[in-house]
């Protein structure tokens, strides 16, 4: 995939970072990303990373329910700044977490990863099952994903938006195939431990086969 869908992704979000970090202060965890942090410490994680970490709230959350290192990345280079600022003032070490901006399909930890969250990340990028494949190559215990219910109804509120968007090289949202998603990851290993759907999100817990969280 080109740069440029890339670059599009982190112009939009650098400009809507200081607007995530109010929305989260204002409103807390969103309740999807509550249900990743409950599945990656009940699983005893020791390591996890976060994926489109933006202003690093989820990362917080895993740090203070006991994992003892977080790794957030994104394209954004100001929710990185964002995350690292608001991670350091609530008094973690730096032994604790890495913030770090970069392509999520180049990149590759120095660590052993326990778990993965996925938090709306999928729908802001066109690769979803790419990003699922990198995932498992990565080989954690447990991977959390949410991606939007692919209705019939998002699907043409948001394909004019795509269209425009696409023809000004501006970023669009995305809307992929769950079946296609939980098909790449059983191809990789994984099979389903949970899934709870929402009004318009749909949050999944892959494991490992063979093995409990």
């Amino acid at each position: 995939m080109s740069n440029q869908k890339e670059n599009a992704i982190s112009r939009f979000f650098d400009r809507e970072s200081h607007r995530m970090k109010d929305r989260h202060e204002k409103k807390g965890l969103p309740k999807s990303a509550q249900e990743h942090a409950m599945a990656i410490t009940s699983a005893s994680a020791k390591t996890a990373l976060d994926v489109g970490c933006g202003p690093g709230t989820l990362m917080a959350e895993l740090l203070d329910k006991g994992v003892e290192k977080v790794i957030g990345i994104d394209l954004s280079e100001k929710m990185c700044e964002i995350a690292t600022q608001q991670l350091t003032e609530e008094g973690y070490s730096n032994e604790r977490f890495e913030v770090r901006k970069c392509t999520y399909l180049e990149y590759e930890p120095q660590e052993t990863i326990d778990a993965i969250s996925l938090h709306r990340v999928m729908c802001c990028h066109p690769s979803a099952k790419q990003m699922a494949r990198h995932s498992a190559e990565l080989s954690p215990k447990l991977i959390v994903n949410t991606i939007p219910r692919n209705w019939k109804l998002i699907r043409a509120i948001l394909k004019p938006i795509a269209w425009i968007a696409d023809r000004k090289g501006a970023y669009r949202p995305y809307l992929h195939n769950q079946n296609e998603i939980d098909m790449e990851f059983r191809k990789q290993g994984y099979e389903i431990l949970h899934r709870k759907k929402g009004k318009i999100w749909v949050t999944t817990v892959y494991v490992k086969k063979h093995q409990e969280p």
